[in-house]
């Protein structure tokens, strides 16, 4: 089996500190999305709620990592049948790969760095091989992206 990063989405950082705009406010989220979205930014900062966080300018989220002054970027992982079965999210320099629809985290990465579940299939460090040759395969395409900046270690 094959793993396939597909649709990304990305926000830009936020560029004027000061601008009262909302920092999410005209980006559309489906319902997974943004479920995904406020609890990993809650995790940052329990403190905003769903509301400040799809709707606060970027003074809002002081408390939540710097995640406003970086992009965004969420993607499919999908398998060879084209099910999602992940969705990793990148904030900051580190990203968290969920379970698809879900908030269950299956590993994190953190300093740009993801090693490998240990163990998957009976083969060491596989998750992190087949996302490895997922990155190379989306990166390949040239798009510009924060996914580009990983590595994805098996141990």
């Amino acid at each position: 089996m094959a793993l396939h990063f597909t649709r990304m989405r990305r926000v830009e950082g936020c560029e004027d500190y000061a601008s009262p705009t909302a920092w999410l406010g005209g980006v559309s989220f489906d319902e997974r999305e943004r479920r995904q979205l406020v609890w990993l930014i809650q995790l940052m900062d329990p403190s905003l709620d769903e509301t400040a966080i799809l709707t606060g300018p970027f003074s809002a989220f002081e408390n939540a990592n710097g995640v406003a002054e970086v992009p965004l970027e969420w993607w499919d992982v999908t398998d060879d049948q084209g099910r999602v079965v992940y969705h990793f999210w990148i904030a900051c320099d580190g990203a968290q790969l969920l379970e698809a629809d879900t908030t269950n985290i299956v590993a994190t990465a953190s300093g740009y760095a993801f090693y490998g579940d240990g163990w998957e299939d009976g083969q060491p460090g596989s998750l992190a091989a087949m996302l490895r040759d997922a990155q190379t395969e989306a990166c390949a395409k040239g798009v510009p992206c924060e996914l580009r900046s990983f590595a994805f270690v098996a141990q």
